[in-house]
């Protein structure tokens, strides 16, 4: 009878753990791959692009009516004549469109992701001085699934390729914006959101999809973004100019596949004060064991926990920046936590294989 309730008991203990590691595997998999930006790779559309400015949804009097792009928004401009150029490209446009990829008006370029991407006129040349029209600069603008929380960070990213036939010169003019709400007045940003990316080298490449990529921390409740030049004009550098009188000369730029994502270690370099553990090669194996770097404003130490909760590995930090590998520990799930004066700072999950 001992025996027996030794093999019930034993039973019942691996039945809970195997039970308990897939649910954190799948999780853990949904919360790392989780994209908060809804339609991301502007995949869904009312209808396909036929002609150049289909972003936004016109009626038969061109008045805007919403977007093409379903869960993305329009961000205010003064008036309607300014919407024109917002361009959405598509392989499944029509062989005589402007608007047909990957050859368009403005240059090739084949989706990053998908058959669909948009094009943005970041900023137009002056036709008589030399200045910039800044009533023909283009705004996207997405919306999140949720709204963010408060002091949580997240990793924003895009990919961007600037036209290689009707870029004729090049700015340093992007930005990406975060919204308080689906409503934002770009000659008035302050009251309506906050900048988290500003471009600041002159952007090239009309050959690459290039990885635009920031990490920020939320101020509570966001629950949109938009793309487009936010800089002050004598923020902007810029090159190869146009000859004064020449019409209809802009930086143009493609953009496609856009990720929203709670990532509290993905980019510990903009966050030098914040302490948290960023863990590499999780899983960990023989062949390339975890590893913990430590961001810590003063004191700290990291415990490791098996799954009975018993405390398998121990080290103290004093440097505000340390990496460190762990021992081979025997397979399992394990939890980690980073411990300072106040009590735990962060935690997460740590899986071993043989």
């Amino acid at each position: 009878m001992k025996q027996l309730n030794i093999i019930s008991c034993w039973f019942t203990k691996k039945v809970y753990f195997t039970s308990l590691l897939v649910v954190l595997l799948s999780t853990s998999s949904s919360f790392t791959q989780q994209n908060l930006i809804l339609n991301p790779s502007v995949e869904n559309l009312i209808y396909i692009p036929t002609t150049l400015g289909e972003y936004i949804d016109y009626s038969s009097y061109f008045e805007i009516r919403h977007t093409n792009v379903l869960n993305w928004w329009i961000p205010y401009i003064d008036s309607i004549e300014h919407y024109w150029t917002t361009d959405v490209f598509s392989l499944l446009s029509e062989s005589d469109c402007y608007c047909l990829a990957p050859k368009n008006r403005f240059g090739f370029q084949k989706p990053m992701d998908g058959n669909n991407y948009l094009g943005l006129n970041i900023i137009g040349w002056n036709a008589n001085v030399d200045a910039y029209y800044s009533l023909n600069e283009d705004y996207a603008a997405g919306k999140f699934s949720e709204s963010l929380e408060k002091d949580s960070l997240y990793e924003f990213s895009c990919y961007m390729s600037k036209a290689d036939t009707a870029s004729v010169f090049s700015t340093n003019a992007f930005d990406v914006v975060i919204t308080y709400d689906t409503i934002l007045d770009v000659t008035n940003l302050a009251d309506f959101g906050y900048k988290i990316y500003s471009e600041q080298e002159i952007f090239r490449d009309s050959v690459n999809w290039v990885l635009v990529k920031t990490c920020f921390k939320a101020k509570g409740g966001e629950k949109g973004f938009a793309i487009g030049n936010f800089h002050q004009n004598s923020e902007i550098v810029k090159d190869h100019l146009p000859n004064i009188g020449d019409w209809g000369m802009v930086d143009y730029r493609f953009f496609d596949e856009f990720s929203l994502k709670v990532c509290p270690t993905c980019c510990p370099d903009q966050f030098p004060f914040e302490e948290h553990l960023k863990v590499s090669s999780n899983p960990g194996t023989s062949a390339a064991p975890v590893s913990l770097e430590v961001f810590a404003k003063g004191p700290t130490k990291v415990r490791v926990f098996d799954a009975m909760g018993r405390v398998v590995f121990e080290h103290a930090f004093s440097s505000n920046q340390e990496k460190i590998f762990l021992p081979l520990f025997a397979k399992g799930l394990y939890q980690y936590a980073l411990i300072n004066e106040n009590g735990i700072c962060d935690s997460g999950k740590l899986l071993m294989w043989e």
